[in-house]
């Protein structure tokens, strides 16, 4: 006896939460059908997984640097594809970051350093894990 594969809520709703909020994703792909919905979240998740290292390194490189515009940017940028992809607690720790920048308060921000790298660490490692649970049949959009 096959089992019913999981909806796309049913697959959001493992996501753990405070760290995600699935209604990003279930807006972005409420109007589609089920395998579009799935492919389409499939590709975000590949590249948010994709970037999302560039930019936390450019986040180290100006808190080291002391480059306001950098860590601005780069916060910026990993702030808005986290919220975007669900990773709440990621982009609560890269608003933080962004204002650090702003503020050019480069001492708190390289306190908040190991916070910010555990969770994206955490967000990473669940979003990977997350990924593994979507059907294998399902290829990303473009990809036929």
């Amino acid at each position: 006896m096959t089992s019913q594969p999981l909806s796309l809520n049913a697959l959001l709703a493992q996501l753990p939460t405070p760290l995600f909020d699935p209604d990003p994703l279930l807006q972005c792909v409420e109007n589609l059908d089920q395998s579009q919905g799935l492919a389409i979240l499939s590709q975000l998740i590949t590249l948010y997984l994709t970037d999302a290292p560039t930019y936390r390194d450019q986040v180290h490189q100006g808190i080291a640097d002391e480059d306001e515009n950098l860590l601005r940017k780069a916060a910026h940028a990993l702030k808005s594809s986290s919220c975007s992809i669900g990773a709440a607690g990621l982009g609560k720790m890269c608003e933080a970051m962004e204002k650090n920048a702003i503020a050019k308060r480069f001492a708190v921000a390289s306190l908040q350093k190991g916070k910010f790298e555990k969770t994206f660490d955490e967000s990473i490692k669940i979003l990977t894990q997350f990924s593994q649970t979507l059907p294998q049949s399902v290829l990303p959009y473009g990809a036929d």
